[in-house]
């Protein structure tokens, strides 16, 4: 349920990549009110803070209107201190609560499921913001974001694109830092929209009357750099020129001038030789397959108790929460995910394509080109290691 295609609902998933993503701010979706009441609320909020117990950056204050950083507060006993945080947020301080995928498994289900379609990095954090109250100043963020309304309204003003793909080293901009700025662009945000904001394009909200919700969808997209960086990886165990240290000492003097170009010289050769696209590819995608979650779904042990009832007819469903590919092995073939492999020999590689390009239930007879024997040994696995879980209907029965 909890997806981009949800997310975006009615808007074409395919014109928001072709015509909106990294090229403009727009409003995605509106008119949708309670859409998000089955994602996150202040309920959610509540509950993560009293329950949780996140500890600094995963939980700040922030308001616009102070020149202070103010800490989030403690009591004796190492636990938030509710009341005095309740207190700050009457005054004007904005309750942010970072990598809420980490707490909530609603959040997490809908961050992992954008990161296996997008094949980038998701961060969702939550700004809780009180009447006529502003987080922040107007500034642009490094990354690429969704904002979803999910209780209240905001108004944002969006003043343009002040940085070319800006990184996280580069220096946040804002209007007041510009020899000339444009008017603003102004949006009205209310329950269940959904406003796409580039990275680079600097921006504020401030609330009304009404206090305010949202989630900020933060995607983290490969760069070029990450590209080499991981072409750089994919060579570090084969070649010890790239693992072998530096001379001592600072590198920028004369006296080491010669060897220095000699040895960059040297590894920009053997980095045009040996290094591949294919390869760099491999390493990131490994990074992403790591990221996984099992979503929370309460089935994690439960099944691991039932394999042994596994019956032709049951019913298995992959956790899409859990990207998956299908690699070649020494001996066989693997299915690879998080930090596992499922090993089989050649003949397997059939039913593991299925199952890495299935998103639908299936019975444990419906794996293709294997043996009723080894449908049962695959199934198994496939349980054991987590990456399938039994239906519910089938978790009931057996």
């Amino acid at each position: 349920m909890f997806n981009l295609s949800w997310l975006l609902s009615p808007f074409a998933k395919t014109v928001f990549f072709e015509e909106v993503w990294q090229v403009v701010p727009k409003i995605l979706s509106a008119g949708r009110s309670g859409y998000f009441e089955p994602l996150f609320s202040k309920h959610a909020v509540e509950r993560v803070i009293e329950f949780c117990q996140p500890r600094p950056p995963s939980i700040r204050v922030h308001s616009a209107t102070s020149d202070q950083q103010v800490e989030v507060p403690f009591s004796p006993d190492g636990r938030i201190n509710v009341d005095r945080l309740r207190k700050l947020y009457f005054q004007g301080q904005t309750v942010i609560l970072n990598s809420v995928e980490d707490f909530d498994p609603c959040v997490a289900r809908l961050a992992r499921s954008i990161e296996t379609e997008m094949g980038a990095r998701v961060q969702v954090n939550s700004y809780l913001t009180p009447p006529s109250a502003q987080g922040f100043r107007p500034h642009y963020d490094t990354h690429d974001v969704l904002v979803a309304q999910i209780e209240g309204e905001k108004r944002w003003k969006v003043y343009g694109s002040d940085s070319v793909c800006p990184l996280n080293e580069m220096v946040d901009g804002g209007p007041d830092l510009r020899k000339s700025t444009q008017p603003p662009e102004e949006i009205h945000l209310k329950p269940g929209d959904v406003l796409y904001i580039p990275r680079g394009w600097v921006h504020e909200a401030t609330t009304n009357q009404i206090a305010s919700l949202h989630l900020t969808i933060g995607i983290h997209p490969p760069l070029g750099k990450d590209l080499l960086n991981a072409a750089i990886e994919a060579l570090v165990g084969r070649y010890p020129e790239l693992r072998e240290a530096l001379p001592v000492g600072p590198l920028n003097v004369p006296e080491k001038r010669e060897c220095l170009v000699n040895r960059f010289a040297q590894l920009v050769e053997l980095f045009s030789t040996h290094a591949t696209a294919d390869e760099a590819a491999r390493v990131i995608d490994d990074q992403l397959l790591r990221r996984g979650r099992s979503g929370g779904d309460g089935h994690l042990f439960k099944d691991i108790e039932q394999i042994h009832c596994l019956k032709s007819d049951t019913t298995l469903e992959r956790r899409l929460s859990i990207p998956c590919r299908v690699v070649r092995t020494d001996d066989g073939a693997g299915l690879q995910f998080l930090n596992g492999l499922i090993k089989g020999p050649a003949n397997f590689e059939v039913a593991m394509d299925f199952v890495a390009s299935n998103t639908a239930p299936f019975r444990v007879s419906d794996i293709p080109g294997l043996l009723e024997d080894h449908q049962f040994l695959f199934a198994s696995s496939l349980i054991s290691d987590g990456l399938c879980r039994l239906s519910r209907a089938d978790s009931h029965k057996i």
